[in-house]
């Protein structure tokens, strides 16, 4: 399959990269940070995680990863993996104005029917559902069937995010039963515990 994360120069989208890149899929690394890409993409690891430079290395090396700042490659994906920051205000409500944009103007214009998009972003409660109601606007479809949008948080310790990523049961919260398990079949590509 190919794979586009978006959020891919962080302490969680790039181990996640690498594993779906190990499983033998064609991966897409997206981020804002281009001068964080270009270590990435030069087979360097800006932080400690546990195997990652050597998966790197030899991902790059197969042609397997790329990592760009260019969201386009949307387009050409089968999965789409959210993994932005939620920063939050002075009063500590959480801020997704960066989720939102990144929806209206760049997944929406770029995303094609039957794409699986997890989202991985530590949000608030509702917000899946927000993001399924914009891309539903923006693009006139149906979210179960044209596409498949489910929250898959993220639960992995930093240094150690490519092992637990690929052993540790991940929860996946879907609309429907049709894009639970689209998620379920991809995520037991990468990961060898019971998904549902």
């Amino acid at each position: 399959m190919n794979v586009t994360v978006i959020g891919a120069a962080g302490h969680v989208g790039l181990p996640f990269s690498l594993v779906c890149a190990k499983a033998g899929h064609r991966v897409w690394g997206v981020d804002r940070n281009e001068e964080l890409i270009n270590e990435i993409n030069g087979g360097y690891v800006p932080y400690i995680e546990h195997g990652a430079e050597k998966i790197l290395k030899d991902q790059l090396l197969e042609g397997n990863i790329e990592f760009t700042t260019n969201a386009s490659f949307i387009k050409q994906s089968d999965v789409v993996a959210i993994m932005l920051g939620t920063p939050v205000d002075e009063e500590n409500n959480p801020r997704l104005d960066d989720l939102f944009n990144f929806v209206d103007y760049t997944l929406a214009p770029f995303l094609k029917k039957g794409t699986l998009i997890l989202l991985r972003s530590t949000v608030a409660p509702g917000t899946t559902e927000q993001v399924r109601n914009r891309i539903e606007k923006k693009t006139g479809w149906t979210e179960g069937e044209d596409f498949h949008l489910v929250f898959c948080p993220e639960r992995v310790l930093q240094t150690r995010s490519i092992e637990e990523t690929q052993i540790l049961p991940q929860i996946i919260g879907a609309f429907n039963m049709k894009s639970a398990i689209v998620a379920d079949t991809f995520n037991r590509t990468y990961n060898s515990s019971d998904q549902i």
